[in-house]
């Protein structure tokens, strides 16, 4: 019978370690995220892991639309995004050497989420920009036109930007809970057959 017990616990363990294991490979834990925020028309921006990085520019085009260049990177339109859930695979978008727009803020898009514009390096490397705000006063110089957003990264090079959803991270939670579980029922069971 202990034998038994012990044969389940072990194929259960293993199960749930692979679970989890795939949980957290799928959890695309090597991306990153962060912000800019109020970046000039013209001005280069990066955003990156550190030691890999995507860099491009922008200009206005009307008071709250901008072209995104790719050069000295690639740029792309990621068309039909509204969520970086979505981005499970940057590669399949139109990539080019040149300029991508004009594209609008988050005031301008009919559901309220900001357009996506990728990026991909010389080395292979995608990165994401959700455009949260770009704003021109519509007088002054286009100089003073400014672009905020929220960037995400992807540290390993594959195009899968996508960020697991919360409920995602607590399934994987609760399989590392169980295994700990069935440590320390296995621990357990070890102490009172050594004691028999």
């Amino acid at each position: 019978m202990k034998l038994v017990t012990k044969s389940v616990t072990n194929r259960l363990a293993r199960t749930l370690l692979a679970s989890s294991m795939a949980l957290s490979c799928s959890a695309h834990a090597l991306v990153t995220s962060g912000q800019i925020t109020d970046v000039f028309d013209s001005q280069t921006f990066s955003f990156g892991d550190g030691t890999n990085m995507v860099t491009g520019y922008w200009s206005i085009n009307t008071n709250h639309k901008g072209y995104f260049y790719g050069s000295p990177n690639q740029v792309a339109f990621a068309a039909g995004i509204s969520h970086i859930s979505q981005l499970t695979d940057a590669s399949s978008f139109a990539f080019t050497n040149t300029y991508v727009g004009p594209l609008c803020d988050a005031a301008c898009a009919p559901n309220g989420v900001g357009d996506f514009v990728l990026w991909r390096n010389a080395d292979g490397y995608y990165g994401a920009l959700r455009i949260d705000q770009i704003y021109h006063d519509g007088f002054s110089g286009p100089t003073t036109a400014t672009l905020s957003g929220t960037w995400w990264f992807q540290s390993d090079g594959t195009p899968a930007l996508a960020v697991p959803e919360p409920g995602q991270y607590a399934l994987w939670l609760s399989g590392l809970g169980m295994l700990g579980c069935l440590a320390l029922r296995r621990r357990r069971l070890v102490k009172v057959s050594t004691a028999a």
